[in-house]
C-alpha cells in the first residue's frame, strides 16, 4: 500500500485536486493499493456546512502581495503558529489509520512545517518520499521562520527520493539544499489525452452558439484567473491586433476567478468585448467540447521557472498550438517552433506577435497541434511521467537504498 499524504490544512481528502485524482487512478491502473490522508482530514469528514467554513484554510501570502510593513511577518507567525498545532494532530491521525498496517511508502506532498509524514515513516521504518512543488518558505521574517527552514532541510535531507516537476527546479534544489542529484526525480505536470481528444463537431457546435465565424482563429484560455497568472494580457494583445490586422481573431476565455473582472474591465476599457469572449465555469466533463471550439491554447502565466502549469499539456492533449510564456520549465515541455509558439513573459506585444504569426500562416496552427498531441502521448502521460517515479521508488526500496548521512546545506 502507497500512503499518500498532502499534509496542508486546506486540503480534504473528499476533495482531492484533478492532478491527484489522476496520479492516484495510474498507480492503481498499475496494481497498487493506494491511501490518501490530507490536513483537514484531522477535524473529520466534509458536511455541507463544514465545506464552505475557514477553520482549517491556510491564511494565503503568496497570493496576497499587497501585505506590507508589519503585517506580513504577523500574518505569516499566525500561519506558521497553526501549522505546528496542526501537524501534531496529523501525526496522531496517521498512526490511528495505519494501526496494524505498514505501507510501502509513505509519499508527502510538503507542506511548511509539517513532519509528521516522515516521522511516522521513521517510527514504522518504511521509506519517506517527498514531493516537492514550490518554496515553502519564501518570506524572510516571522517568529516560527528558522523552525520551518530547519524542517524544510530536513525534510529534504531524510527522504530517500525527492520528487519535482522540472529539471529547472531540480537543479535548484540541488544547489539549494546541496541533495545529490540521483536522489530527485524529476516529474513533469501530464495530462490524460483521452480525456482531452479533439472533437471537431463539438467545437462547431460551440462556435456558432456563441457567434464565433468558422473561419476565425480562435485563441483560448481554460483556467482560473488568479493574479499571477496575468489574463488582461490577452485583451491588451487583442487591442493590438485589432489595429494591425482586419484577419478574424477571437478570444475564447473559459474559467472563473477573483481576478476575472480585471481582465474583464482592460477588456471593456480597450473596446475588445466583441471579441474577447467569456464563459464562466464549466464541469471537467465539458471542458474538451470547449477547447475543440480553439485552435490554440494561450498560457500567460509569468512563473514557468519551475512549474510547466498543467493546462500546458492539456492543450497539447487537445491538440490546440500552445503559445506559451517563456519560462525554463515550460521549455522543456514546449520546443518553440515544432511544439508550439513562446512569448516575452509578462509582454503583450510579444504575445500579439505570436499570435500574429499564426494568423498569417493557418496551416501552421495545425502543425503544431499536432505535434504538440504527439508530444504528449509520447513523453506526458501520468503513467511515463508519475507512474514511472514511483516505480524508480520502489526500485530503490528494493535495492535497499537510504538516504545520505550528514545535514543537508540550508
Amino acid at each position: 500500500m502507497i500512503l499518500y499524504v498532502r499534509s496542508e490544512r486546506g486540503a480534504h481528502s473528499q476533495r482531492p485536486s484533478r492532478k491527484l485524482l489522476s496520479i492516484h487512478q495510474t498507480w492503481r491502473s498499475m496494481g497498487f493499493e493506494v491511501e490518501l490522508i490530507c490536513g483537514e482530514d484531522v477535524y473529520g469528514p466534509l458536511t455541507d456546512e463544514s465545506a464552505g467554513n475557514k477553520r482549517t484554510t491556510p491564511i494565503q501570502l503568496r497570493s496576497n502581495p499587497g501585505l506590507t510593513g508589519i503585517q506580513a511577518p504577523l500574518v505569516h507567525s499566525v500561519a506558521e503558529y497553526r501549522d505546528i498545532r496542526h501537524d501534531g494532530l496529523l501525526k496522531a491521525l496517521m498512526l490511528k489509520r495505519l494501526a496494524g498496517r505498514k505501507p510501502q511508502v509513505i509519499w508527502h506532498r510538503a507542506s511548511r512545517l509539517h513532519l509528521a509524514p516522515l516521522l511516522v515513516a521513521q517510527q514504522l521504518g518504511v521509506p519517506y518520499v517527498l514531493e516537492w512543488i514550490d518554496r515553502l518558505v519564501s518570506y524572510n521574517f516571522s517568529l516560527f521562520h528558522q523552525k520551518a527552514v530547519a524542517a524544510d532541510s530536513r525534510r529534504m535531507r531524510e527522504a530517500l527520493r525527492v520528487i519535482v516537476v522540472s529539471q529547472r527546479w531540480k537543479e535548484d534544489v540541488v544547489d539549494e539544499y546541496g541533495i545529490p542529484p540521483d536522489r530527485i526525480l524529476v516529474s513533469h505536470n501530464a495530462v490524460d489525452a483521452d480525456q482531452f481528444t479533439r472533437d471537431p463537431e463539438a467545437g462547431a457546435r460551440v462556435r456558432l452558439g456563441i457567434g464565433i465565424p468558422p473561419n476565425a482563429l480562435v485563441m483560448g484560455f481554460v483556467g482560473k484567473y488568479n493574479w499571477h497568472h496575468n489574463a488582461h494580457l490577452m485583451p491588451q494583445a487583442a487591442a493590438m491586433l485589432r489595429k494591425e490586422t482586419n484577419a478574424p481573431i477571437y478570444w475564447l476565455m473559459v474559467g472563473d476567478g477573483p481576478h476575472r473582472a480585471h481582465m474583464e474591465a482592460v477588456a471593456n476599457e480597450l473596446g475588445v468585448d466583441d471579441i474577447v469572449l467569456r464563459q464562466g465555469s464549466v464541469s471537467h466533463n465539458d471542458v474538451p467540447a470547449w477547447m475543440s471550439a480553439m485552435d490554440a491554447g494561450v498560457v500567460p502565466v509569468s512563473g514557468g521557472e519551475i512549474i510547466c502549469p498543467i493546462k500546458v499539456p492539456e492543450y497539447m492533449a487537445a491538440g490546440l498550438c500552445p503559445v506559451v510564456a517563456d519560462g525554463a520549465a515550460n521549455r522543456e515541455v514546449i520546443e518553440a517552433g515544432r511544439t508550439g509558439i513562446l512569448f516575452r513573459s509578462g509582454d503583450a506585444r510579444s504575445m500579439a506577435d505570436a499570435v500574429r504569426k499564426l494568423s498569417d500562416a493557418p496551416r501552421l496552427v495545425g502543425r503544431l497541434g499536432s505535434a504538440a498531441r504527439a508530444e504528449v502521448e509520447k513523453r506526458f502521460s501520468w503513467r511515463a511521467t508519475w507512474g514511472q517515479a514511483l516505480l524508480d521508488v520502489l526500485a530503490a526500496v528494493a535495492e535497499g537504498d537510504t538516504p545520505p548521512a550528514g545535514p543537508a546545506r540550508n
